[in-house]
């Protein structure tokens, strides 16, 4: 309040009454009539022309005051006068309560009150006010604003303002020298001195931020600094590549102790501070987050009467992070001056103190109140908001992740036993802790290849389950035969940073799904943690802070290894033996008896075992090594044999799965028979079967086109006479059948036979599945010419798309320098339960179908018998001797 109003206040004293009186004759004012409508008053008339009904009397404003004690008092509502509740005002002894009074218009005199709750700014909405005689114990309405402003410097107005209020609560025990002689004060208040002063509080501010799958990777984070210029700080991590910031501050002005005289005395001076913002302690490869600037100015039409706060620097910043940054971005607000003293000034008066001994009025000096003023300023503060934000390194997800294995590895055979091994490393941190893992194995069905890596590439972050519900969800439940976690385990990992290093093998048996793909993996969960401090000292505070945001957990799926299960091919020789001057090399395969092993992980050691590989039905004349090929027909249908791989040959021979081997008494060195090529039998053949050849008995058959020393085969026999041909070389591209079912034979001569001799290399295409003939070949033999070594594999489900998967039967003697047997039939999808054969017109794949089979049928020595005699080469029994059928 000025001193202007001051002096017109310390006069109503002495004129209040006629003064408000003459106010009131001369003025002219509106007001509103009981049923709401308007109408102007003039040399105190109050009823506008015309009007006779509700308009003989006027309604004004009038502050009454009562006394009472209780805390809350109930107001009625009295015509239209709303009523409520007072409350509060016991501990003052009463309150004061704006009301509507009724007067005559013509002598003014007061009808009465109507006693309702009307609010201050309800009457000026309504015109104006009325300041009619104050009368029983009324007070106008100047008077009563003053009373009101004392009643909130003391604290009673209930948290209102002048405009909010109906009625505030007064002691009328109080003395307010703006409108009461309260005596002279001895001894000013002191001026108040270093508690006015602005603050800062800063705020950083995260919005909740998602993935490009629609999930939440940043929760919305908001957190402001303690008062007063402290450093607010929030610590998280993200998976994403750029996050966005906000920061803002408050600015606040805080008048200290001089507020509490604000309602009586006067302000002269603004109060101003200027400020500025800059990055603060970001690190350096955060975004600029500062260089605004401004004044920040308190006038003194308003402070020091409440505080206020501004708000300033308001920027939203994005920053980016690589895989294993930390960022840290921060905005810093400084600002000066900081702290105000204010001096003071005291304001007196003269008022009346008797008379002099002339009898002349005599007065006196009185401190009447304080104007204030800046007496100084000082100081430079600052508050800072900042954001650390950390990104995993294989956050990535466009690049690799952890890996738990080689994800294309060797392969593994069905049936047989293998082992996995797993080695991972998960790191966790104060934002990303390690809570536990998994490590697993899963069946791929077959067809579903490595391209795209559907079924090895993990996912850095997955919230459906583990690893098993990953992988079922990504490559898709119909396409795995099963998933089980062998190994779990729970991890507790805390606010300081560390690995988990992970590494274990697990010998199993390998399922009977040829073609399909075993594979293993490895799972971390990590739980999400962010932390803030209010009050940042470093990065223990943040101790105090740490919050787990469990909706945000999630496992960290790896990389999968995987090995291809595979069958090994084998070869049979029927109704005959096998002689070689050069090397036998198979494979054989001691696989798991049952068929359970292909409803998920079994063990190693979890059934018998039963040994397969190749084999003849008679004896072996192998001049060099005899690698793992059995004789004597004992891998059939397997062999249990001891039960090892490498059981071949023992010297016991009732436990040896190749008794018939020249020239072995015992295992060491099988094979090195000493027997040599005989050149005499390839010259009889050619004697007695190509050179000596009857046209007219045995004519040169004409298989197929003749181009060079290249004949394709296009046909087969199916009449009684033998055919004989020679070429250079040949490819057979069409099966040769010569056994024709609807021909019945009388004798032996009457036996079809076909006899080809090959002066070069005979190539057989892949589609060729059955060959009845003699087969005499200078060269080599190739059983499938389209075989390479990259692109040819078995085929899976019983669908032949493998260029040689198709079993290939030889129905005669076969003679050749090398033999290259290339066929991968009985490699398909295998199972020790199938029945019926998955291609039409051959045998079952079982665990010991061969892909190649050299059969010696009794209608060939038949036939050479029958030759025998023709050319006088018959043999003539002159003594005979019975022998054991194995000798």
């Amino acid at each position: 309040m000025n001193k202007k109003n001051k002096l017109i206040h310390f006069l109503r004293i002495f004129v209040g009454a006629a003064l408000t009186l003459c106010f009131l004759v001369g003025s002219a004012s509106i007001v509103h009539g009981e049923a709401g409508d308007e109408g102007d008053i003039s040399g105190g008339s109050c009823a506008p022309a015309g009007k006779t009904t509700w308009w003989d009397t006027c309604y004004g404003a009038t502050w009454r005051y009562y006394d009472d004690t209780s805390d809350t008092i109930h107001i009625p509502d009295q015509g239209h006068v709303k009523g409520g509740t007072i409350s509060g005002c016991g501990k003052y002894g009463g309150y004061y309560r704006l009301a509507l009074e009724k007067y005559n218009p013509q002598t003014l005199q007061s009808y009465g009150v109507q006693v309702g709750l009307t609010q201050v700014h309800t009457m000026r909405s309504m015109g104006g006010k009325v300041n009619f005689n104050v009368v029983n114990g009324s007070v106008g309405w100047d008077e009563a604003y003053e009373k009101f402003e004392f009643a909130k410097a003391n604290g009673a107005n209930s948290g209102f303002d002048w405009n909010e209020i109906s009625w505030f609560c007064y002691d009328k025990t109080w003395c307010n020298p703006a409108i009461e002689d309260c005596g002279p004060i001895d001894n000013p208040q002191p001026t108040p001195s270093g508690d006015a002063h602005f603050y800062a509080q800063s705020t950083v501010s995260v919005p909740e931020q998602k993935d490009s799958q629609g999930l939440v990777d940043v929760p919305k984070l908001e957190y402001q600094s303690d008062k007063e210029d402290k450093v607010a700080r929030v610590y998280f991590s993200t998976d994403l590549p750029s996050v966005k910031v906000k920061f803002w501050h408050n600015l606040t002005y805080d008048a200290g102790n001089a507020k509490n005289y604000a309602a009586i005395d006067d302000f002269v001076d603004d109060v101003t501070t200027h400020w500025t913002t800059d990055k603060g302690n970001s690190s350096s490869a955060a975004p600029a987050t500062g260089g605004d600037s401004g004044d920040f100015t308190r006038s003194k039409a308003k402070e020091p009467k409440s505080d206020h706060t501004v708000q300033v620097g308001e920027k939203e910043v994005t920053v980016n992070l690589n895989p294993g940054q930390t960022v840290t971005v921060c905005q810093k607000i400084s600002y000066h001056d900081k702290n105000f003293t204010y001096k003071s000034e005291s304001v007196t008066h003269e008022v009346p103190d008797g008379n002099n001994p002339d009898g002349t009025p005599k007065t006196k000096t009185e401190h009447w109140y304080y104007k204030w003023s800046i007496d100084s300023s000082s100081g430079t503060a600052t508050s800072e908001a900042c954001a650390t934000i950390s990104r995993p390194s294989d956050s990535d997800r466009g690049g690799p992740t952890y890996s738990s294995g080689v994800a294309n590895g060797t392969i593994m055979y069905a049936g047989e036993s293998s082992t996995a091994t797993w080695g991972a490393s998960g790191s966790s941190s104060a934002t990303r802790r390690l809570s536990g893992y998994e490590a697993a194995l899963y069946l791929v069905q077959e067809g579903l290849g490595y391209d795209g890596g559907v079924h090895v590439k993990g996912n850095n972050r997955y919230r459906g389950g583990g690893a098993c519900g990953y992988y079922n969800g990504h490559i898709g439940t119909g396409n795995l035969y099963f998933c089980n976690v062998v190994d779990s385990g729970s991890l507790s990992y805390g606010a300081t940073s560390n690995n988990h290093t992970y590494g274990n093998s697990k010998d199993l048996a390998v399922p009977d799904y040829v073609g399909s793909k075993y594979c293993g993996t490895f799972a971390h969960s990590y739980q999400y943690w962010y932390s803030y401090s209010t009050d940042y000292k470093g990065l223990s505070s943040y101790n105090d802070h740490w919050t787990h945001h469990s909706a945000m957990d999630y496992w960290r799926v790896y990389n999968s290894f995987c090995k291809v299960v595979a069958k090994k091919p084998s070869k049979s020789i029927w109704n005959g033996s096998l002689m070689t001057v050069g090397n036998v090399k198979t494979s054989v395969s001691l696989r798991h008896d049952s068929s359970d092993m292909n409803g998920g992980v079994k063990d190693n050691n979890f059934s018998p075992k039963t040994l397969y590989g190749s084999w003849s039905e008679h004896l072996d004349v192998i001049k060099k090594d005899d690698n793992k090929h059995a004789s004597g027909s004992t891998l059939y249908h397997g062999s249990k044999r001891q039960g090892n791989s490498s059981d071949i040959c023992r010297d016991n021979l009732n436990e040896s799965n190749s008794t018939l081997t020249i020239s072995n008494t015992n295992c060491n060195n099988l094979g090195h028979s000493e027997v040599n090529y005989n050149s005499a039998y390839y010259t009889k053949l050619n004697t007695y079967l190509r050179s000596r050849a009857d046209p007219a008995i045995n004519s040169i058959y004409d298989l197929g086109s003749v181009n060079g020393n290249t004949v394709t085969v296009s046909g087969g026999a199916g009449n009684q006479q033998p055919k004989i041909m020679s070429v250079g070389s040949l490819t057979i591209d069409k099966d040769i059948v010569y056994n024709n079912p609807n021909i019945g034979y009388s004798n032996i001569y009457e036996l079809p036979q076909v006899i080809i001799f090959v002066d070069g290399n005979l190539n057989i295409t892949s589609n060729v599945e059955r060959i009845d003939a003699w087969l005499i070949v200078a060269g080599e033999i190739d059983t499938c010419t389209a075989f390479t070594n990259s692109d040819t594999s078995a085929h899976v489900n019983a669908i032949p798309t493998d260029i040689c998967s198709h079993q290939l039967t030889f129905n005669g003697p076969v003679r050749a320098d090398n033999i290259k047997l290339r066929r991968s039939f009985g490699a398909n999808n295998i199972h020790s339960n199938l029945t019926g054969s998955p291609l039409p017109g051959r045998m079952a794949t079982e665990k010991w179908a061969p892909a190649e089979i050299f059969n010696l049928r009794a209608d060939a020595y038949l036939w050479a018998y029958a030759q025998a005699g023709r050319y006088d080469s018959s043999y003539t029994e002159s003594y005979s001797r019975e022998l054991p059928p194995r000798y």
